[in-house]
C-alpha cells in the first residue's frame, strides 16, 4: 500500500476492497456521498451517514439500522429521482439541471453534524 499525505489526510493507492473494509470497520463513523464506500462501510456495522444529492435515499441508502441520510433541502426539484431506480439526468449532465445551486450543496454542517451525534453510539 502507497500512502500519500496532503493537507486533507492521508490517501492510499491501489488498496484492495477488503483491506478498505478493514479500515472501515476500526470507523466510529463514515461521512460520504452516495457511492460504494458508503455501503461496504454499513457491511461491516460501521455507522454511515450518507449525503444524498440528486439521488434518492430510499433507494439507494442502505438498509442496516445504523444509517442515516442527509439530503439537500430542495423538495420540489423535478430532477430528483425518486421513482424507479434511474439515476437522476443532473448525474449524467455533470451539474444542477435546474439552474440553481446544486441540491448536494444544500447540505448544512450542522445536519451532518447532528447525524453523527445521532448515530454516535450504534457502531455494532
Amino acid at each position: 500500500m502507497q500512502l500519500k499525505w496532503s493537507q486533507h489526510g492521508a490517501t492510499a493507492k491501489e488498496l484492495h476492497l477488503l483491506h478498505v473494509a478493514a479500515l472501515l470497520e476500526r470507523c466510529d463513523a463514515l461521512v460520504c456521498n452516495d457511492t460504494g464506500l458508503m455501503h461496504i462501510a454499513a457491511s461491516v456495522g460501521t455507522p454511515v451517514i450518507g449525503l444524498f444529492g440528486p439521488t434518492d435515499p430510499s433507494i439507494y441508502l442502505p438498509r442496516q439500522g445504523h444509517t442515516r441520510a442527509v439530503c439537500g433541502d430542495k423538495p420540489d426539484c423535478v430532477f430528483r429521482q425518486r421513482l424507479g431506480i434511474r439515476p437522476s439526468p443532473c448525474l449524467g449532465a455533470g451539474r444542477c439541471l435546474s439552474g440553481e445551486k446544486s441540491c448536494i450543496l444544500e447540505i448544512g454542517v450542522l445536519e451532518v453534524l447532528n447525524a453523527v451525534e445521532e448515530l454516535a453510539l450504534t457502531k455494532v
